[in-house]
């Protein structure tokens, strides 16, 4: 193994760890939800300021590898924060979880457009972000929450067809994927 196969490795088995503490936080989440248990802030177990404030959520993460008669044992640890704006004002708004490098393991990107709306299907929340955080951990890609729209046939056939926006995760750059829709809307 070289090199690069050996540090591809690592990062792959770190992205694997940290998509299980992401889903745990995410089973809490749900299971607090459906218990009706009483919770401190809205976000618990996550910060208070969590999803859309200056946050940074830590974890570490310690395994040995066997490499024939050694071992070796890797500490690393990781960070969630919200980014913000990518690219300016008007630009979409991201998360990431980093490992200690400042490489990114994870990213999670809300277009401008989506992220400003008032009248969204579904809610932009603490379990639609550790949703999308999650997603890009396991497909090693940048996850995106984007919309299309789409011209829909009138079933009455002398009405014109109408515009539908399309929500969906999307994971890729070069060759989008997408991995889930989360809602649609008529356009007016």
């Amino acid at each position: 193994m070289n090199n690069e196969q050996y540090l591809t490795a690592i990062l792959d088995e770190l992205r694997g760890f940290t998509g299980r503490w992401i889903e745990g936080l995410r089973g809490i989440r749900q299971q607090q939800a459906l218990l009706r248990m009483p919770i401190p802030y809205p976000s618990y177990p996550l910060p208070q300021q969590f999803p859309f404030g200056d946050f940074q959520l830590s974890e570490t993460f310690e395994w040995i590898h066997e490499y024939g008669r050694q071992q070796l044992r890797h500490v690393h640890s990781v960070r969630f924060i919200f980014q913000g704006r990518t690219n300016g004002p008007n630009s979409s708004v991201a998360w990431r979880i980093d490992n200690t490098h400042g490489t990114a393991l994870g990213i999670f990107e809300i277009a401008a457009s989506i992220y400003v709306s008032q009248s969204l299907p579904f809610r932009i929340n603490e379990d639609l972000i550790l949703e999308g955080m999650s997603a890009s951990l396991a497909t090693h890609e940048p996850m995106r929450l984007i919309s299309r729209v789409v011209v829909v046939a009138n079933p009455d056939p002398r009405r014109r067809p109408r515009r539908m926006r399309v929500y969906e995760l999307q994971s890729g750059v070069s060759n989008p994927t997408r991995v889930r829709i989360l809602g649609s809307a008529y356009e007016p």
